[in-house]
Formats: structure tokens, C-alpha cells, sequence
């Protein structure tokens, strides 16, 4: 903006919020999936010896984050929408104020004709 003043774009933030829920349903659909298939590589021979069975423990160590990844994930994007939100609110009170401040100072000037 060329006027000097600060602007918040919500539309944008909201938008930025929502596909971060998205991407975190995604997400949480690809983890799901690949420790579907780590298991039936583990479970179904496979991958045999010392080795896999060492590459399956900490994937099912990592496998345990994953929950907490998306959660993240999640309540940021809720973090997101919720400020905008409480923004906006804010928003409206200030301009309110204001509107009711100016009608304040109108009264003064009103007969000085």
C-alpha cells in the first residue's frame, strides 16, 4: 500500500490456514499408509535378518511422532484462523470507536453556521 498504513490480509492468512489442515489430512493419509506397508515388508518376510528387523524397530519409533507431526500441523493452522478471526473482531470494535468517536466530534460543529 502506497498510504503509509499497515493492512492485514485476511483472505490470504485464512486461505494459508486451511490448506496447512489439508496438507496435514494428507499427511497423516501418507504416514498411515507407509507404516502400512513397513508392517507388511516386516510381517511378511520380505525384509529378513538382523538388519530389517534393526530398520523396522526405529521406524516404529519414528512410526510413534507421526500422530504428533500432523497434530502440529493442525493446530497451527487452527492458530492461523483463529487470529485472523480475532483480528477482524478487533478490527470491527476499533472501527466502531472510531465511528462513534467522530460522530462525538460532529456534535460540536453542529450550529456554528
Amino acid at each position: 500500500m502506497s498510504d503509509g498504513k499497515e493492512s492485514i490480509q485476511y483472505q490470504g492468512i485464512e486461505t494459508i490456514g486451511s490448506k496447512l489442515l489439508e496438507s496435514s489430512e494428507k499427511l497423516d493419509t501418507y504416514l498411515k499408509a507407509i507404516s502400512q506397508k513397513m508392517k507388511y515388508i516386516f510381517e511378511e518376510e520380505i525384509m529378513v535378518g538382523d538388519s530389517a528387523k534393526a530398520i523396522y524397530e526405529q521406524f516404529q519409533e519414528l512410526e510413534g511422532y507421526f500422530p504428533s507431526y500432523v497434530k502440529e500441523i493442525q493446530n497451527y493452522s487452527k492458530m492461523m484462523v483463529d487470529t485472523v478471526a480475532s483480528y477482524q473482531e478487533s478490527d470491527e470494535k476499533i472501527s466502531n470507536v472510531t465511528k462513534e468517536i467522530d460522530t462525538l466530534d460532529n456534535v460540536g460543529e453542529i450550529g456554528k453556521d
